[in-house]
């Protein structure tokens, strides 16, 4: 059967949602979350550790799924991180090379890993899968499970075979970010900022209308105003 890897599980979110054919591995570096994984799960595999372990070798998991971490800083994985990824992308190109040709990464993070001006991280990421689709979540999506307002992405990546050619839309999103000028919600005014651009190319994929605001991380940035029915 299926052996799915979800890296930085938690208490195990997505291990519990796994239909019962599928077994999970996931990693976790915090002790009592993992704990806590253990004991809900205990027919799955729990690892407690970080994720810059040397735990498994390439094209070991059917597929792998998660909400990887934020931060600026570079875990130290001689053998996965020799570039010096910030730790969402290493999880990001970590999972794709340690999932088999053809298998599945789907992953929640920032919109920093698609938006980051400079392309390098995104090219390591690609360096081994294809962008099958990414969807831009409203502002706040997550607020209520984390308590955090930093506007996230849906990216779904399929692990391509060696010496395979790259997709066109893979290419497009590792390209360097493009320059936007959506409305500033404050001043009611058009503001500069930036976006990845396959978002640029595929605007439907973006929930919600681009606005800029006060950020988490920044005196302004992107936001995604929620598209409101009545």
């Amino acid at each position: 059967g299926a052996v799915v890897l979800e890296p930085g599980c938690g208490a195990g979110h997505f291990v519990g949602t796994a239909p019962e054919s599928v077994r999970m591995v996931g990693v976790e570096i915090e002790p009592i979350s993992a704990k806590i994984a253990h004991y809900l799960y205990p027919s799955q595999q729990i690892r407690n550790h970080g994720f810059e372990r040397n735990f498994a070798p390439e094209n070991t998991f059917t597929g792998a799924i998660g909400n990887v971490p934020f931060g600026k800083f570079a875990p130290v994985d001689p053998i996965h991180n020799a570039d010096g990824l910030s730790i969402h992308n290493h999880f990001i190109a970590k999972s794709l090379a340690l999932t088999a040709p053809g298998g599945y990464v789907a992953v929640v993070t920032s919109m920093f890993t698609s938006d980051a001006r400079r392309a390098e991280e995104r090219a390591a990421i690609v360096a081994k899968g294809d962008l099958i689709g990414a969807v831009r979540l409203p502002t706040g999506a997550f607020d209520r499970q984390a308590g955090t307002d930093v506007v996230t992405d849906v990216l779904v990546f399929r692990r391509r075979d060696d010496g395979a050619t790259p997709t066109e839309d893979t290419l497009e999103w590792a390209q360097p970010a493009v320059q936007v000028e959506p409305i500033d919600a404050k001043t009611g005014e058009a503001a500069h900022t930036w976006i990845n651009p396959y978002f640029k190319k595929y605007p439907q994929r973006v929930l919600g209308t681009l606005t800029v605001g006060g950020g988490m991380y920044a005196g302004s940035s992107l936001r995604v105003a929620p598209t409101t029915t009545k």
